[in-house]
């Protein structure tokens, strides 16, 4: 079993796989979703849990024939209660529906070609209480009993990026609820067709424990100093809902652009775009 390392005391806290991978992208960012501060609802993100919602049916109840996905999408935004954020979205016409369905039922052909002999349970929640104080929160998508053991499962709608930190969350989070490790953890993008899977060891989950009680430390602090987290801006401020008060994240795209420009214009390589870091509190 693994041990959770104590972090220091203070407040109860709550640590998901997405604050964890967003604290070690940018811990400003970090700090603002600790104040409330997240992304606006999405086209793409009502489309992704809309997927959820086929793909677990599918698991359970058996295969949904290709004819009948708008029918049953409009089942599981009523039973998935999914109308408030479909129109958020702006999906309220039926008409805008449309392509919506259309991308769904072409991610669910790709996911019928996934192996899935050995089901065992799909989109099952997790809190678990790591240390006092600290729970652990979060959704695996399925999980595939096989004769080498479970195999842990996250789906993806879109580009699978840089999955490990999240993949060794989840895995930690299992391994702490069932007392139990899953041989693998897996991602899959159910839009692109990529795959990225991982052994699950001992020394990986004693890494993620150490990152996670580590995290739960900062957060005690700032939740008892407010002192701001530092910031690591690059190509993702683009997507940050705090980039209209982040100087430094609206500098790092600025740069970021000019590279972009100076390409088009030369044949020399110029700086990668993955390595333009700007900080705050001269942290680096």
């Amino acid at each position: 079993m693994i041990e959770f390392p104590a972090p220091s005391t203070g407040d109860p806290v709550r640590i998901s796989a997405t604050l964890l991978a967003t604290y070690e992208r940018c811990p400003g960012e970090a700090e603002g979703r600790l104040r409330g501060i997240y992304g606006e609802d999405s086209v793409a993100s009502f489309t992704g849990v809309l997927l959820h919602r086929i793909i677990r049916r599918h698991l359970e109840e058996g295969p949904i024939e290709p004819g009948t996905i708008p029918h049953v999408c409009r089942v599981e935004i009523g039973q998935g209660k999914l109308s408030a954020k479909m129109n958020a979205v702006g999906l309220g016409a039926s008409s805008r529906l449309q392509p919506v369905f259309a991308s769904i039922a072409e991610k669910y052909e790709r996911f019928q070609r996934y192996p899935q002999a050995g089901f065992h349970s799909a989109e099952q929640l997790i809190e678990v209480e790591a240390a006092e104080g600290v729970t652990l929160v979060g959704k695996i998508d399925a999980v595939f009993e096989g004769d080498g053991g479970l195999r842990l499962v996250d789906w993806k709608s879109g580009d699978l990026g840089s999955p490990r930190t999240q993949l060794g969350f989840y895995a930690l989070l299992w391994t702490l609820h069932t007392g139990t490790m899953p041989t693998e953890i897996e991602v899959v993008s159910l839009g692109t067709g990529e795959r990225h899977a991982e052994p699950v060891t001992e020394t990986w989950m004693a890494s993620v424990a150490t990152a996670v009680s580590d995290l739960a430390s900062v957060i005690r602090r700032f939740l008892r100093t407010r002192v701001p987290l530092p910031l690591s801006a690059g190509p993702w401020c683009g997507y940050c809902p705090l980039i209209d008060e982040c100087n430094e994240g609206q500098a790092a795209l600025a740069l970021l652009d000019g590279v972009a420009g100076g390409r088009e214009e030369s044949e020399h390589e110029g700086v990668d775009h993955r390595s333009v870091r700007v900080h705050r509190n001269g942290t680096d």
